[in-house]
């Protein structure tokens, strides 16, 4: 579960605070996506930090780019909650399949 206070970021999102972090996690599980695939490993934490290794496999916008997402996720913890997650992944990686030859001049 997610503080008042949480604090959010990845490559694609930038860095997003309470509500805002909130909405977006919002808005990625509402999207009915019967081809998403997650995996974790490595899965560990304490009383004040965690993190984990996961990859999510899923099908991109109305094209359906098939996408593989490797991400090292890093949490802190404040009165039992995430107070801070940050998400690091390959932009360039995720660009390129996601969006094909644009992504690739994006990234």
């Amino acid at each position: 579960m997610k503080h008042e206070e949480i604090i959010f970021s990845d490559p694609a999102f930038g860095t997003l605070n309470g509500d805002r972090a909130r909405g977006m996690w919002a808005m990625l599980l509402a999207q009915k996506n019967s081809e998403l695939n997650i995996r974790f490993d490595q899965v560990s934490a304490n009383g004040e930090t965690g993190m984990a290794y996961w990859i999510a496999q899923y099908v991109f916008g109305p094209s359906k780019r098939k996408v593989t997402n490797r991400v090292t996720a890093r949490f802190k913890f404040k009165d039992g909650f995430i107070v801070e997650h940050r998400d690091s992944f390959d932009l360039r990686c995720w660009s390129r399949q996601a969006m094909g030859l644009s992504g690739l001049l994006l990234g």
